[in-house]
C-alpha cells in the first residue's frame, strides 16, 4: 500500500502555477520532504523483506522516467538505502540492478541536469564503488591535516610572540621571596612576580 502511494504522488510534486514564488518553493519543499522520507520507509520495509522485491523496480523505473531534480534526488536515497543489502551478485534481481546503475551515470554525464543532481548521482556510484561505506578514512585523513596545519600555526604565533617579549633576551634568577631578578643585556636589571603583569625596572 505504502508503494502505491508512493508511485501515485510522485507526479504530483510541481506546485501550481498560480502560487507566488515564496508559496511555490514552500510547497515543493514540502514535497521533497515528504517523498524522501516515504521512499526511505520503503526502501527499509524492502531490507526487512516485508515488501517484494519486485516493488524496487518499479519505484525506480517511475523516479527515472520522470527525471526531475526531485524525482533523481529520491532515486538516489532509495538506492543508498538499498544497496547495502541488494546489491550483490547472487540476487536475482542483479542484472536489472546493473542496468539501474548504468542509467544513473548517463545522468551524471547529462549537462541537462543541474550541478547539484549530478553531484549527488556522483556520490551516489562512488559510495558504490566503495562498499556502500562512507569515506571515514579520507575525512579522518582531512581532519588530522587540518588539526595539524593548525598546531604549526599556533606554535608559530607563540615563537613569533615570544621572541618579540622583552623578556627574550637576559639572564632570569630566582630568589627565595619567589621574585625573579631579570639581569638584561643592556646592564638593566628588573624584579617581577611570575603571577603578576606589571614588570618594574630601575636602573
Amino acid at each position: 500500500m505504502a508503494a502505491r502511494s508512493l508511485l501515485c504522488s510522485l507526479r504530483g510534486g510541481a506546485p501550481p502555477p498560480s502560487l507566488d514564488y515564496e508559496e511555490q518553493y514552500e510547497m515543493l519543499v514540502k514535497y521533497k520532504t515528504k517523498m524522501l522520507g516515504n521512499v526511505k520507509l520503503i526502501a527499509h520495509l524492502l531490507r526487512l523483506r516485508m515488501l517484494a522485491a519486485k516493488i524496487i523496480f518499479h519505484c525506480i523505473d517511475e523516479l527515472i522516467s520522470i527525471g526531475s531534480a526531485e524525482a533523481l534526488e529520491t532515486l538516489c536515497a532509495f538506492l543508498d538505502t538499498l544497496g547495502s543489502t541488494f546489491d550483490k551478485p547472487q540476487w536475482s534481481g542483479y542484472a536489472r540492478w546493473e542496468e539501474v546503475f548504468r542509467k544513473v551515470k548517463l545522468f551524471t554525464e547529462d549537462k541537462m541536469q543541474s550541478a547539484r543532481t549530478r553531484c549527488l548521482l556522483k556520490d551516489l556510484l562512488d559510495k558504490r564503488q566503495n562498499g556502500w561505506q562512507e569515506k571515514k578514512v579520507h575525512s579522518k585523513m582531512m581532519k588530522d591535516d587540518k588539526v595539524e596545519k593548525v598546531e604549526k600555526k599556533t606554535l608559530n604565533g607563540a615563537d613569533a610572540k615570544m621572541a618579540s617579549s622583552p623578556f627574550s633576551n637576559g639572564k632570569v634568577e630566582k630568589n627565595s621571596n619567589g621574585w625573579e631578578r631579570k639581569v638584561w643585556t643592556d646592564g638593566k636589571v628588573s624584579f617581577h612576580l611570575p603571577a603578576s603583569r606589571e614588570v618594574q625596572r630601575v636602573m
